[in-house]
């Protein structure tokens, strides 16, 4: 069963890593030799494979968000996606601390039974 917590953590860092080796490696030559020599040491198919591996994984957690009803959707993208905390939310979204942690825990309950086999 994968750790949907876990999965929802490293969405974001996911993200900003592809985006971000995506923009230096666009920027200039040098950056396209600093990309190129920082994964020298896993060859273009390796690396190619690891990059495929992160975009699934990203669009794995898209499709499990957008599963979710809109407010428990919405707590796991402030949280996980935007970083926010639990009262931040409860601000963003007009609800009690007590509602956004249960809103938290019934959508993690939710992926893990409707994903446990992927």
């Amino acid at each position: 069963m994968r750790n949907i917590k876990e999965l929802l953590k490293n969405y974001n860092n996911n993200i900003i890593y592809l985006k971000q080796l995506n923009d230096d490696c666009q920027k200039s030559e040098n950056y396209r030799n600093l990309c190129i020599n920082n994964f020298s040491y896993m060859g273009n198919k390796q690396l190619s494979r690891y990059l495929d591996e992160l975009k699934n994984e990203i669009e794995f957690v898209d499709e499990m968000l957008q599963s979710l009803n809109p407010p428990m959707r919405n707590v796991l993208y402030f949280k996980y996606v935007k970083n926010h905390s639990y009262q931040d939310i409860s601000l963003k979204m007009n609800y009690s601390i007590a509602r956004i942690y249960q809103l938290h825990k019934e959508a993690i309950i939710i992926l893990e039974e409707n994903y446990k086999e992927k």
